[in-house]
């Protein structure tokens, strides 16, 4: 009897490895990157002037992967990366309101209901000018990778920016 139960046990804790439900996940290690590298250490971002990262069209999922930062090569078992980086919004029209926003959530995690509505992030400039919105979070990952979407009152003539670090990860 105890058997079927063992192997019950196993096969509930490897699905949910495999194909984790929205919720949280405990951690028993948080370690903390003690230098960027030279040359940057961005994992995602994009520029909508120069088209600058991967680019992708707003509300357009898209996958990073957490290894690019050369930190974080060869690091398993990651379950969840804490993300620093600016939102900014260069705005030269008048009686514009300009908005940027991001979503993040684990690779397949969009099946939830998850919409790039749903953003973790966000910078609004009125008028002209610009600004630059730091923000931190902590975003769930799954093999070393996480999806993200961004949103915007787009208009051609503004630019938007998004760009994040990883500075710390939990195993």
């Amino acid at each position: 009897m105890k058997k079927p139960l063992a192997l019950l046990a196993f096969f509930c804790i490897s699905a949910t490895a495999q194909n984790p439900q929205p919720g949280y996940q405990d951690c028993t290690t948080i370690s903390v990157v003690g230098r960027h590298p030279s040359g940057g250490s961005n994992v995602f971002g994009f520029n909508t002037a120069s088209q600058w990262g991967p680019w992708q069209s707003p509300n357009t999922w898209q996958s990073a992967d957490i290894t690019t930062n050369p930190n974080l090569v060869g690091i398993t078992g990651v379950k969840a990366v804490q993300l620093a980086g600016f939102a900014i919004i260069t705005n030269p029209m008048s009686g514009f309101t300009a908005n940027v926003t991001a979503a993040f959530v684990a690779p397949g995690q969009e099946g939830y209901g998850f919409t790039c509505q749903d953003y973790s992030i966000q910078a609004v400039q009125d008028g002209y000018g610009g600004i630059r919105q730091p923000f931190n979070i902590w975003v769930p990952v799954i093999n070393n990778k996480f999806d993200w979407c961004w949103n915007s009152y787009y208009n051609a003539s503004v630019g938007y920016e998004i760009t994040g670090a990883v500075n710390a990860y939990c195993r």
